[in-house]
């Protein structure tokens, strides 16, 4: 049985499901495939008309209705972030899952010539950003769970990836502290109340890819929606997956 099979298995019922960054190609791809699961899915996102094509795609899928929250992770506040949580318990009760799929790629340079403003850019939506929002968020994660905190990591750490390939860096070693930190919290069944993951999608067919490789053939990469259904089967059966990273893979 493929991934996508076994991912269009799953039941997201009743489960609230927030992603960053869902207006871009995995986001997007990824808040159709927990629609389609029946999860009610939070788009979140800084571009309103991208948020509102992946809204669109939802009801025209028959989805439970999602909701739209704009918010630009660069700039927002630990407060703002603690306003969508609210915003979430008063809307939904609960959240099942927060996938952090908002990536910035900043720009190819030396170290020593990196311009500072990029590189605060890339930092706030890379790493500030997730770490504010997974702040406010795992109180409700808690008395939610088992539930699952997700980031979206990636191997390019070598010499030009700059700001991107720092950030990545550090959203691995955030998985491995703050699955630790999670891990003392347990339910009855002795799962962790919070799972938290990481999750290297490999190459697909972005924009983003196409910036960072611009001499690829972007249709010779897997489509977001191939990497969509392999989280998304993550998504539903965390319990238990604390710590865990995975390597995704074309199946």
């Amino acid at each position: 049985m493929s991934t996508t099979e076994q991912a269009s298995n799953h039941d997201l019922s009743d489960r609230c499901i927030l992603i960053t960054g869902a207006g871009g190609a995995l986001g997007s791809a990824l808040a159709l495939a927990c629609g389609n699961a029946g999860a009610s899915v939070v788009l979140l996102g800084r571009t309103i008309s991208k948020l509102e094509t992946c809204y669109d795609n939802l009801e025209a899928a028959g989805a439970p209705q999602p909701a739209i929250y704009p918010l630009d992770l660069a700039g927002a506040t630990l407060a703002d972030h603690q306003t969508l949580i609210n915003t979430l318990y008063s809307t939904f009760g609960g959240v099942f899952s927060i996938v952090h799929c908002a990536a910035e790629l900043g720009t190819m340079t030396p170290l020593s010539d990196y311009p500072d403003e990029v590189w605060n850019k890339v930092f706030n939506s890379n790493v500030n950003g997730p770490m504010r929002l997974t702040q406010a968020g795992l109180p409700l994660l808690r008395d939610s769970g088992p539930s699952s905190i997700i980031y979206l990591l990636d191997d390019h750490v070598s010499a030009y990836w700059g700001a991107y390939g720092l950030s990545k860096a550090t959203l691995r070693s955030t998985v491995n502290m703050l699955a630790e930190e999670c891990d003392g919290q347990r339910d009855d069944n002795g799962n962790p109340l919070v799972n938290v993951m990481g999750v290297n999608p490999g190459p697909m067919c972005t924009s983003l890819r196409q910036h960072a490789f611009p001499g690829e053939v972007p249709q010779n990469n897997p489509m977001p929606a191939t990497r969509a259904a392999q989280i998304l089967q993550l998504i539903a059966t965390s319990a238990g997956r604390n710590g865990e990273i995975h390597q995704l893979a074309e199946s």
